[in-house]
């Protein structure tokens, strides 16, 4: 079920979204302070990242060993991030002026895309309630993470949500065409899947992800968000490989996103009270 081997694995997808998530974040934090063609130049920089962190939540959920604990450990790391941002604020003589304190952080909006993906992909959540009761709580429970969406502001909002469902259901549709291709049964779809070359499952792939890049910004995106096409070409080039096993890169790369944005903060502020 993976794509030709290229030259990116998961690692280097991993660095190239911190990388350009950084860069993003030295322009929004420093904004007042930084040339304004400096901070554009950063901002569309930045709009690679986000596409390249959905694109890897979603790969996590199929293929990680526990869900749960994948869960928690996304959602917990939001908790400790927004706390953070929460205490370093208070010594911010802008306030709410930035959007990092106002809104909760995107990695709560991803702990909840986790929990819309498995509502969507378990048949057997609810084992002991009949078909219609486990339907019945299914849509309630997605309904109220839409609410959730409208009412609480979450970085990336009801974008990242429509994006993340798109990316769950073209990564669904490619995992079942690989196993419709080699589950060996002559049936008529096997069949018409058998046909289907690794080249055109890979351009019909990338295709369906940048169409619904084009719908998320056409519909609600800015003049910005149109670089967020840019994250095509590394998406493109991901090979399915893990990249080497170490336990301290792991560490890193959770540990990355509250440590840079606490650290970029305290910095702005810094700088204000000089």
């Amino acid at each position: 079920m993976k794509l030709k081997k290229t030259e990116i694995n998961r690692d280097v997808l991993k660095v190239i979204a911190m990388i350009t998530m950084l860069i993003d974040h030295i322009g929004y934090y420093f904004a007042d302070n930084i040339n304004t063609n400096i901070y554009y130049i950063c901002r569309i920089i930045g709009r690679i990242s986000m596409p390249l962190f959905l694109y890897m939540l979603v790969q996590g959920f199929f293929y990680t060993k526990n869900l749960k604990r994948y869960i928690i450990r996304v959602f917990s790391l939001a908790l400790i991030t927004q706390l953070l941002i929460y205490i370093v604020s208070l010594f911010d003589v802008r306030k709410s002026s930035l959007t990092v304190v106002t809104n909760l952080n995107v990695l709560f909006s991803f702990s909840l895309l986790l929990i819309v993906f498995w509502l969507l992909h378990e048949k057997n959540i609810f084992k002991n309630l009949s078909e219609n009761w486990k339907l019945a709580i299914k849509i309630l429970l997605l309904f109220s993470i839409i609410v959730i969406y409208v009412f609480i502001p979450i970085d990336y909002g009801y974008n990242g949500l429509i994006l993340g469902v798109m990316l769950y259901f073209i990564e669904r549709l490619k995992i079942m065409i690989y196993i419709n291709r080699n589950n060996g049964v002559m049936s008529m779809k096997g069949l018409l899947f058998s046909f289907i070359s690794e080249k055109n499952i890979k351009y019909t792939y990338i295709l369906a992800i940048t169409l619904s890049m084009i719908y998320i910004i056409v519909n609600n995106g800015t003049t910005l968000s149109w670089y967020m096409l840019l994250s095509i070409m590394p998406i493109y080039l991901y090979s399915g490989e893990k990249g080497r096993k170490r336990k301290w890169t792991n560490i890193i790369y959770y540990c990355f996103f509250p440590t840079h944005h606490i650290i970029l903060y305290i910095a702005s502020i810094m700088i204000l009270l000089k």
